[in-house]
């Protein structure tokens, strides 16, 4: 792999092991002091915030992401785009937080609770006029993010500790929350001074309109799909607990999932740099070296989702959030799903500007899935189980409809649904048995689960190598390469 995709990676990889960790320490700590009930109001309230985050960042990120990536070498160039996206951002921002405020207090009235959630809330949409992260991704700059976001985490969680003590004190939970995304922003955005100017010189707005619609689309596909789910349980489940129980698996495949989402984000600048240039041969092969390792991690972590489901929730959330063992199984199978569609998505179909038709293709299926959730209010079957898997589906019909576009009209050679990726699944599916054997062991959960990941772990890893399989001895090589040069 290329060497400065290595440095980045492993950057990331710190910042995520960082996202592990800190939600493995607060989110026990958190639920249980506050019961289903109040967890799922907080839930809803934010999945509704959640739609005006969305607006309010108008696709900047994604877009500028993939566009300042392309033009990084061009002061003047990268300049000019920055300034432009930034005035979009601020203005859609200011925009999105006028039409929120009307709304809470239109809507929500009667409801004082919710209406107070949703205005602390509001500290994050005018958090997004500093949301410049993306240009320090576009750079590669992951050492800065790494090392800022560890400290601001940090003292998020100490506060955490220290402020949330009782049930009562769910409005300080979300003040701290939303106070630490503003100011994570604004760390950032004065970093980028050192090396990005604002220019008012012969800007040109109305030509980004269109494609950030666009890619507002495309990149935020929780509009209709896991958003979508929250807001409709929250409106129309018979109980709001089942928010809680939607929102804590959604935790715990997030956490998870972490290590495949730094391959995916970190590799988009490079892949973007080489079709910027041309070069398509270099994409294909960069593509095609990672694509086994996302296989590599991906399939083990599913599964171990699946069989150890009852201990992660009672982990997480203790015994008050039992009921969510179901939902927490099938978003371990969804994790499949949802970091397949991501990649075919994000990597090839977006990377190539090919937006229009991802957006056809997203709309499409999220009309299908927004009728599939109307059917199951109609029988009154909408749980925090159906839901999700009514997005699965959705979600499955997009990875084929973009599959068949890959193939058809863009004719790249990416080795994705080849049978050498699959045999990290039929090996993970050794897991079950593990499990089924020693089901009957007393003892603490933790120390249970312990054993299962450890003995899964070396299973795996021993057929891996006995397979002689190419992603694990280079990582073998990788580590006794680093380990030399110590000595």
């Amino acid at each position: 792999m290329n060497k400065l995709i290595i440095k980045n990676f492993f950057f990331k990889f710190f910042l995520e092991i960082l996202r592990i960790i800190i939600p493995i320490i607060s989110i026990p700590y958190v639920y249980r002091i506050f019961k289903p009930e109040i967890m799922g109001n907080i839930e809803f309230s934010r999945s509704i915030s959640g739609y005006f985050f969305i607006f309010a960042g108008f696709g900047v990120y994604t877009y500028g992401l993939r566009e300042i990536s392309r033009v990084r070498d061009n002061k003047e160039k990268k300049n000019k785009i920055f300034s432009e996206l930034f005035i979009i951002s601020t203005l859609s921002s200011t925009i999105v937080f006028i039409i929120y405020i009307g709304y809470v207090y239109f809507k929500f009235a009667d409801d004082i609770l919710l209406k107070n959630m949703l205005l602390f809330n509001s500290i994050q949409i005018l958090a997004y006029v500093f949301y410049i992260e993306w240009i320090n991704e576009a750079f590669e700059n992951y050492k800065f993010i790494a090392q800022k976001t560890m400290i601001v985490k940090i003292i998020n969680v100490i506060c955490i500790f220290i402020f949330i003590k009782i049930s009562g004190d769910f409005y300080k939970y979300l003040f701290l929350i939303n106070i630490f995304v503003l100011l994570n922003n604004l760390i950032s955005f004065v970093y980028i001074k050192k090396y990005i100017k604002i220019t008012l010189k012969n800007l040109e707005l109305k030509k980004y309109l269109f494609p950030l619609g666009i890619i507002l689309l495309i990149s935020n596909i929780n509009i209709l799909y896991t958003q979508l789910d929250k807001i409709m349980l929250g409106f129309y489940s018979n109980n709001i607990i089942e928010v809680a129980y939607y929102g804590i698996a959604q935790k715990v495949m997030s956490v998870i999932m972490v290590l495949i989402t730094s391959i995916i984000s970190v590799t988009i600048p490079r892949l973007s740099y080489y079709l910027g240039q041309g070069n398509k041969k270099e994409y294909e092969k960069l593509f095609n070296r990672l694509f086994p390792y996302i296989c590599f991690l991906l399939f083990p972590m599913s599964i171990g989702i699946i069989i150890l489901s009852k201990e992660i929730v009672y982990f997480f959330g203790g015994e008050k959030y039992l009921g969510a063992q179901i939902v927490v199984i099938t978003f371990g199978i969804r994790m499949i799903v949802v970091t397949i569609e991501s990649i075919l998505s994000n990597q090839v179909i977006f990377l190539h500007k090919k937006e229009k038709v991802m957006a056809i293709i997203i709309g499409i299926c999220g009309i299908f899935n927004f009728l599939m959730k109307y059917f199951l209010i109609k029988i009154n079957n909408l749980n925090s189980s159906t839901a999700i898997f009514t997005t699965m589906i959705a979600e499955i019909l997009i990875i084929i409809s973009d599959y068949w576009y890959i193939k058809k009209y863009l004719k790249l050679n990416l080795e994705i649904f080849r049978l050498k990726n699959l045999k990290y699944l039929v090996i993970s599916l050794i897991f079950f048995l593990i499990k089924y054997l020693l089901h009957d062991l007393k003892m603490n959960f933790i120390i249970y689960s312990i054993i299962i990941v450890s003995l899964c772990s070396i299973t795996y890893f021993v057929i891996l190598i006995l397979l002689k399989d190419k992603c694990i001895l280079e990582i073998l090589a990788s580590i006794r390469n680093r380990l030399n040069l110590k000595k």
